[in-house]
C-alpha cells in the first residue's frame, strides 16, 4: 500500500506572516490586513483546480511579490531569484507537518496541472490589473523539498495555460505591478501596506456526484458532500460546523456548486453558528439576509454550546453538570443531522440528499459523542433492495472531510458516527477532533463483545437501540447504590424460565429519595410512582420500592436480572464498577407515568370485542355519541363567547396544543409527561411550520390565526371550508378508521404488585386525576368492579381479558399505573398480546355496556412447532464474531459493521399484518389460519432481537394464499364502488355471519351523511355575503385616488397574473395514480405553489408602485385585490396580510407569533364560558 502522505504540498510562506492564537499559520500575501476582502480573495489560490481528472489543492502556495521578486516556501524550496529570510513564525510553521493530498483514495500523488505532471497554475485576472494582460504563476515540484516557480504573460482572453516545460526564461517574465489604489472606484478600502498583492484566482473542482453506485471502483468511500480545497479553506478560516453543513447542503440541493464557494463568500461567514449559519443562503444566492426565526436561533445557539462542550472534553454533554453558556440544567445531543437515501432499481444506485438540521430529540449516543458526530440516514422510497443497502452502508461516508461509519439501524433509519479518521483533511484540535473515537472504542464503551459473547448477534445489535432512545439525563447514581435482584416467577419446569412465567419481567425498584430527586430535576408537580428509563445496560420501568420511603436517604436503584440487556462487568458487585464510564450510572429518563382518560378503539380491538360477545348496537352507539361530543362544539357559533369556545374545540379535536409542545420541547415532551411515544413525531420539521405567505402548515393553527384575527365561520367562507375539513377528518377517524372514543376507559403503564397482595385475576388502578364522573362515583380516582384490559393490537381472541379491579389500601400509593398480580400460573401481562412490564401500556375499559356482554376466550398457548416449521434455524452468536476479529484484527471495523447492520433486513411484519387481516375477514377471527397468522406476526415483531427469519418456502405459500386486496371496510380507499370494480378483493366465506366492520361502516356512513348535510346547510349564508367588505376596502379605497390609478392598475395586473398561474395548477383533472407517482405529483405541485408564493411576495414592479411602497400600502392593496378574485387563492398567497387587514378593521390587539403560539383556553375557563 502506498503512503497516503506521498504527495506533499508546503505551507504558505511569503509576505508578512502571523500565527494565530491556536497556532495556525496564516500568510497575508502582502495584503497587510486580513479583514480586507481582497486579502481573502487572494487566498482563493487554495480553492482547487478544474477538470475531471484534476485534484484539489490542499495547501496554500506563494505568489510573486508586488515588486516582481519571487519567494521561497516555508519548507525550504528554492525559487529562481533570491531567498527572503524567514521569520520565527515561518520557521515554526516549517516544522509543522504539511497538508498532504491523495488522488481520491488511490494512494497516488495528485496531479496539480492539466496533465499528470506535478504542477500547479495560478492566474491573476486581468480585471485586477491595468492593461490587457494577465499573469500566470506555475509551480514545478521536481521532488520533495524543492520547487520551481515561473510566471507567464498571456492574453486576458486566452484559456490556454503553458505547461511547465513551456515556461519562458526569467528574462521574458514580466514584473507584476500592483494596481493603483484608485484603479477601481468601486473597490472596498484596501490595506495601506506596501505589499498589496494582486488577486489570485484558481479554477475550482466540480462538486462530487450525488448519485453513488454500489459497484464503484472506489468501494470504500461514499461522498455525501466534500471538496478538498474548499474544506481546507473552511477549516483554516474557522468556519463553524453548522455553516459548513449548510454550505454542503446547498451543494447537495443544487442551489450552488463547490465552484461558488469562494474565499470572499467564506469571509462573510466567519463566526459562530448562531452568527453565520443562518446567513449561508443569503450569501451564496445574493438575497437579503433572512430574519432568523426563533427555532433557527435556538438550534444554532445549541450547536455552539455543544461545540464548546466538545472542546472542553469533560463529558458536559451528558448533562447533570448545571448551567452551561446561559442554559440551565444543560445537556447535549439535541440536534439531528439527516441524510435521505433513496434507491433507484433501474441503475442499482443510491442517491443521497443532505437535509436541514433539526432539533427534535436527544439520546445518549448524541450526548456522549456530540450531535455533530452523529448522522442518521433515512431509508426512503417504495422500492428497496436491502442486500445492496447493507453492502452500501458498510462503507465510509464523507461529509466535509469527516468520516462517518454506520453502527446501528432502527425504524427505517441507519445511524452513523464520526470516527477518528479524516478524508483529504487534517484533524484540528481547535475543533475537538482529537477527542473522536474509533468504531471499536465506541462498541467497547457501550456493548463490550467479551462480556456479551453468548448473546445472539441479532439481540446484541439491538442493544444499541438503548442508546438511541429519546431520553433526558435525570439522575446519577453512585456505583455502591446500584443493586441487582432476582425476578419473581411462577412455578416452572427446567432451569430456563419461560418469559410468560416471569411476573416482574422488565420492572425494578427505586427508593423514594431517587424518585423525589428525579421529580425535582424534571420539574414535576408530584413524585412519580414509577419511571421508564435506561441505566447500567438495563432498560424498563423502576417503580417505588415497597419499603424504602425515606425522603433524604441515599438515592438507590434495584435492577432486575430481566432488565439487564448489556453486561458491563463480569460479576456484580465488583470493584470494576469504578472503572466504568460515568455515563453508565446516569439514568436516561424516557417517560414518567401518564394516564390518558378516554381512549379510542381500533379496528382489531372492535373485531376482538365483537367476537367475544359485544353487540353491534353497543359499538354503533359509541360511535354516534362520540361524534356528537366532538362535532357539536365545532358547530356552535352563536353567543358572546362562541369563538373562544370554538378555538378550544378545535384545539381539543386536532391535538394542536400537543403539536406546539412538541416544537417547543425539542423531543423532551415524553420525558416531561406531555405525550406518549405513539403521539411523538420525532421527524417533525420544526422550522417548516409556516410558509412564506404566513399560512401555517397545520390546519388547526390556520384556524386559530383566522379566529384570532376576527374572522368567523358565519361570514368568511374560507374559514367555513377549513372547519369543514376538520369535521370531515373527525368523522373519517371514527367511521372509516374505526377509532371510536370510549369515555369510560384509560391507559397507563402496567407494573407488578410490589407487595404480593393481589390475587390472580385482580388488578389495582388508581390515578392522581379523575377517572370517572364524580356524580356517579364516591371515589372517582379509583376503578373497581369488572373491567377489560388489553394491549394493542390484540390479534388473538384471548388477548383481551376481563378481570376485576379492586381497591387495595396497601397499594394506594401506586397511582397512575395499573398494578398486576404476581400470583397465578403465568404473568397477566404475557396474556395481553405477549406483553411484559418494562414500559408496556395497557388499556382499561369499565364501560358497562361493553364489559357486561364480554366473555373471556380460552387461552391458546403458542404452538411449540411454530418456530421450527416457519423460521430459519441458523442463528449466529457474538462469540463467533469475536473469534473472527481475533483471526483478522485489521478487518475488525468491517466485521463489526457487518454485525451491527445485520438487522437491516426486509421486514415481514407489515405484510403478515395484512395476511392476518385478510384471514380474519374471509375465515373468521378464531380460524386456525388466523391463529397461526397472529403467532407469526407476534414472532416477527421481535425478529430484530431474535434473528428469526421466515423460511422462503413458507413466505411464498402464505403470499400465494393470503396476499389479496382487502375488503372495503379494511382498505384505505373511501370509494364505496371499490369492491365491485376489483375482482381481486377477498370474499367472506359462506356460512359466516356478516363481518362486524362491514356493519359498523354502513351505520357510520349514515351518521357521517347526517352530520355533513347539517353542516353544509349553513353554506347558503355565503350567497348573501360572498366577500368580507373589510378585506375588499383597502384596494377599492386606493383605486379611487386619481394619482394612484396607474399604480393600482399595476397591482391588479400583477395579482391577476399570479391568479392565472394558480388556476393553471388545477386546470387538468387528476388521474388515478399509484402511490409513488401520486407522491411525485404532489411534490411537483408543492414546488409550483412555493414558487408562486415566492413570486407573489416580491410584489408588482417597483417602478410602477413607488407611492404605494413608500406609504406602506402595497401589501394591503395586493392582498385585498387577490381576495376579490378568490378567497382560497388569497389566503394561500397572502395569509398574514389578510389577517392583518381584518384585525385592524375590528381593532384587535396584535400579538407576536411566539405569544400567539402559547395561547390556549384552559378547560376551567371554557366551562365558565359555556355556562
Amino acid at each position: 500500500m502506498e503512503d497516503p502522505r506521498e504527495s506533499e504540498l508546503p505551507w504558505l510562506a511569503e509576505g508578512p506572516s502571523q500565527t494565530d492564537s491556536e497556532g495556525i499559520y496564516w500568510n497575508e500575501l502582502g495584503a497587510g490586513n486580513s479583514q480586507d476582502p481582497h486579502f481573502w480573495d487572494a487566498v482563493d489560490a487554495v480553492s482547487g483546480t478544474a477538470g475531471e481528472k484534476k485534484s484539489d489543492l490542499v495547501g496554500p502556495l506563494t505568489d510573486a511579490h508586488a515588486d516582481g521578486t519571487e519567494a521561497t516556501t516555508a519548507s525550504g524550496g528554492s525559487g529562481r531569484s533570491g531567498k527572503r529570510k524567514r521569520s520565527a513564525s515561518q520557521d515554526a510553521d516549517a516544522r509543522r507537518p504539511p497538508i498532504r493530498a491523495k488522488d481520491k483514495g488511490k494512494g497516488k500523488p495528485i496531479s496539480l496541472g492539466s496533465d499528470d505532471e506535478k504542477a500547479l497554475w495560478l492566474e491573476f485576472p486581468s480585471s485586477q490589473f491595468p492593461g490587457p494582460t494577465a499573469t500566470q504563476v506555475s509551480f514545478n515540484f521536481s521532488g520533495a523539498g524543492s520547487r520551481e516557480t515561473s510566471m507567464t504573460s498571456m492574453s486576458s482572453s486566452s484559456s490556454v495555460r503553458p505547461k511547465p516545460s513551456e515556461e519562458p526564461s526569467p528574462e521574458e517574465r514580466p514584473k507584476v505591478v500592483a494596481p493603483p489604489s484608485d484603479s477601481r472606484a468601486t473597490d472596498p478600502p484596501r490595506s495601506t501596506s506596501p505589499h498589496n498583492s494582486p488577486r489570485i484566482m484558481l479554477p475550482i473542482a466540480r462538486a462530487p456526484p450525488r448519485t453513488l453506485v454500489p459497484d464503484s471502483s472506489d468501494i470504500g468511500i461514499v461522498t455525501i458532500a466534500h471538496n478538498i480545497g474548499k474544506q481546507y479553506l473552511m477549516d483554516h478560516m474557522k468556519i463553524a460546523w453548522g455553516t459548513q453543513y449548510e454550505i454542503a447542503r446547498g451543494v447537495c440541493d443544487g442551489r450552488w456548486t463547490w465552484q461558488d464557494v469562494t474565499v470572499h463568500k467564506l469571509h462573510q461567514l466567519i463566526g459562530d453558528n448562531q452568527d453565520a449559519a443562518h446567513r449561508v443562503s443569503s450569501v451564496f444566492i445574493n438575497t437579503s439576509s433572512p430574519t432568523q426565526g426563533d427555532t433557527d436561533r435556538r438550534l444554532w445557539e445549541e450547536l455552539d454550546r455543544e461545540q464548546a462542550a466538545i472542546i472542553e472534553n469533560t463529558d458536559r454533554g451528558l448533562g447533570l453538570q448545571g448551567e452551561w453558556r446561559g442554559q440551565a440544567n444543560w445537556y447535549g445531543g439535541k440536534i439531528q443531522q439527516t441524510v435521505n437515501m433513496e434507491y433507484t432499481p433501474a441503475s442499482h444506485s443510491f442517491s443521497l440528499k443532505l437535509e436541514r438540521m433539526q432539533m427534535t430529540r436527544s439520546h445518549r449516543f448524541a450526548r456522549f459523542l456530540g450531535s455533530r458526530r452523529i448522522l442518521q440516514i433515512k431509508l426512503t422510497g417504495h422500492q428497496r433492495d436491502v442486500v445492496r443497502e447493507r453492502d452500501f452502508l458498510t462503507r465510509k461516508f464523507v461529509l466535509c472531510g469527516r468520516v462517518f461509519v454506520a453502527f446501528s439501524t432502527k425504524e427505517e433509519k441507519v445511524y452513523l458516527m464520526e470516527i477518528n479518521e479524516d478524508y483529504e483533511r487534517e484533524p484540528l484540535d481547535i475543533q475537538g477532533d482529537q477527542h473522536r473515537r474509533s468504531l471499536e472504542e465506541f462498541v467497547q464503551w457501550h456493548n463490550p463483545i467479551e462480556m456479551n459473547e453468548q448473546q445472539p448477534v441479532a439481540k446484541w445489535t439491538t442493544r444499541f437501540d438503548l442508546g438511541l432512545s429519546t431520553s433526558i439525563p435525570a439522575l446519577r447514581f453512585e456505583p455502591d447504590n446500584v443493586y441487582i435482584i432476582e425476578d419473581i416467577c411462577a412455578d416452572h419446569d427446567g432451569d430456563k424460565i419461560p418469559v410468560e412465567k416471569v411476573f416482574t419481567d422488565g420492572c425494578g425498584y427505586m427508593n423514594k429519595a431517587a424518585l423525589t430527586a428525579i421529580a425535582q430535576n424534571m420539574g414535576y408537580s408530584m413524585v412519580p410512582t414509577a419511571i421508564q428509563g435506561r441505566l447500567f445496560g438495563a432498560k424498563g420501568l423502576w417503580m417505588l420500592h415497597p419499603h424504602d420511603h425515606v425522603q433524604d436517604a441515599p438515592q438507590k436503584v434495584w435492577i432486575r436480572e430481566s432488565q439487564l440487556k448489556i453486561k458491563l462487568v463480569k460479576k456484580f458487585p465488583s470493584s470494576d464498577l469504578t472503572k466504568l464510564h460515568p455515563v453508565h450510572f446516569i439514568l436516561d429518563l424516557v417517560a414518567p407515568p401518564k394516564v390518558n382518560v378516554g381512549t379510542r378503539l381500533s379496528r382489531l380491538i372492535i373485531v376482538n370485542l365483537a367476537h367475544n360477545g359485544v353487540r353491534l348496537s353497543t359499538l354503533v352507539n359509541l360511535m354516534k355519541d362520540g361524534l356528537d361530543r366532538e362535532i357539536g362544539p365545532l358547530t356552535q357559533w352563536q353567543g358572546p363567547y362562541a369563538m373562544l369556545l370554538l378555538l378550544k374545540a378545535v384545539d381539543q379535536t386536532t391535538g394542536a396544543y400537543v403539536t406546539r409542545l412538541q416544537q417547543l420541547a425539542s423531543g423532551a415532551q415524553r420525558a416531561l409527561g406531555y405525550s406518549r411515544r405513539r403521539e411523538v413525531n420525532e421527524d417533525f420539521d420544526d422550522a417548516a411550520v409556516v410558509c412564506q405567505s404566513g399560512k401555517p402548515l397545520s390546519i388547526a393553527e390556520e384556524i386559530f390565526d383566522l379566529l384570532r384575527a376576527g374572522f368567523r365561520p358565519t361570514n368568511e367562507q374560507y374559514l367555513f371550508d377549513r372547519l369543514r375539513v376538520v369535521i370531515s377528518n373527525v368523522i373519517h377517524e371514527s367511521v372509516k378508521r374505526f377509532h371510536i372514543p370510549v369515555l369510560n376507559s384509560a391507559d397507563a403503564f402496567i407494573v407488578p404488585d410490589p407487595l404480593g397482595v393481589l390475587r390472580e385475576g385482580e388488578i389495582h388502578f388508581a390515578s392522581s386525576q379523575v377517572l370517572q364522573d364524580p356524580f356517579e362515583s364516591l371515589d372517582p380516582k379509583i376503578i373497581t368492579g369488572d373491567v377489560l384490559i388489553y394491549r394493542n393490537p390484540a390479534r388473538l381472541p384471548s388477548d383481551i381479558r376481563k378481570v376485576k379491579a379492586v381497591e387495595c389500601e396497601a397499594l394506594r400509593a401506586y397511582t397512575d399505573v395499573i398494578v398486576l398480580p404476581t400470583t397465578g400460573t403465568c404473568s397477566l401481562a404475557s396474556l395481553l398480546a405477549g406483553g411484559d412490564v418494562d414500559g408496556d401500556v395497557a388499556v382499561c375499559i369499565w364501560d358497562h355496556d361493553i364489559v357486561s356482554s364480554f366473555t373471556n376466550a380460552p387461552v391458546v398457548p403458542t404452538p411449540t412447532t411454530i418456530i421450527e416449521e416457519n423460521f430459519e434455524s441458523a442463528i449466529e452468536v457474538v462469540s463467533s464474531v469475536r473469534n473472527e476479529i481475533r483471526l483478522s484484527p485489521d478487518q475488525a471495523p468491517k466485521i463489526l459493521q457487518r454485525c451491527l447492520l445485520s438487522g437491516l433486513v426486509e421486514s415481514r411484519v407489515g405484510i403478515y399484518s395484512k395476511f392476518h387481516d385478510n384471514v380474519i375477514y374471509c375465515s373468521g377471527f378464531d380460524h386456525p389460519d388466523a391463529i397461526r397468522m397472529a403467532h407469526m406476526f407476534n414472532t416477527l415483531l421481535d425478529s430484530r432481537k431474535t434473528g428469526r427469519v421466515v423460511k422462503a418456502s413458507v413466505f411464498l405459500q402464505d403470499k400465494l394464499k393470503y396476499l389479496r386486496d382487502p375488503p372495503h371496510c379494511i382498505a384505505d380507499t373511501d370509494s364505496p364502488k371499490y369492491e365491485s370494480r376489483n375482482p381481486n378483493v377477498l370474499k367472506r366465506a359462506d356460512g359466516l355471519p356478516t363481518f362486524i366492520l362491514d356493519d359498523l361502516l354502513a351505520a357510520g356512513v349514515k351518521i357521517r351523511d347526517t352530520h355533513m348535510s347539517k353542516y353544509d346547510g349553513h353554506r347558503e349564508v355565503f350567497h348573501r355575503y360572498p366577500r368580507d367588505p373589510n378585506i375588499l376596502k383597502p384596494y377599492k379605497r386606493l383605486a379611487k385616488v386619481p394619482t394612484l390609478t396607474e399604480e393600482t392598475q399595476a397591482v391588479a395586473d400583477f395579482v391577476r397574473t399570479c391568479y392565472d398561474r394558480w388556476r393553471g395548477f388545477w386546470s387538468t383533472s387528476p388521474q388515478k395514480l399509484d402511490e409513488s407517482k401520486a407522491n411525485q405529483r404532489k411534490k411537483q405541485l408543492d414546488a409550483k405553489l412555493r414558487a408562486l408564493i415566492q413570486d407573489y411576495s416580491h410584489g408588482p414592479p417597483t417602478e410602477k408602485t413607488q407611492i404605494l411602497r413608500v406609504t406602506d400600502a402595497l401589501k394591503a392593496a395586493t392582498a385585498s385585490y387577490a381576495y376579490s378574485l378568490s378567497t382560497t387563492f388569497a389566503f394561500n398567497v397572502a395569509f398574514r396580510d389578510l389577517n392583518d387587514i381584518k384585525a385592524k378593521s375590528i381593532g384587535a390587539s396584535p400579538a407576536t407569533a411566539e405569544m400567539a403560539a402559547c395561547m390556549t383556553i384552559p378547560s376551567a375557563y371554557a366551562r365558565v364560558l359555556a355556562h
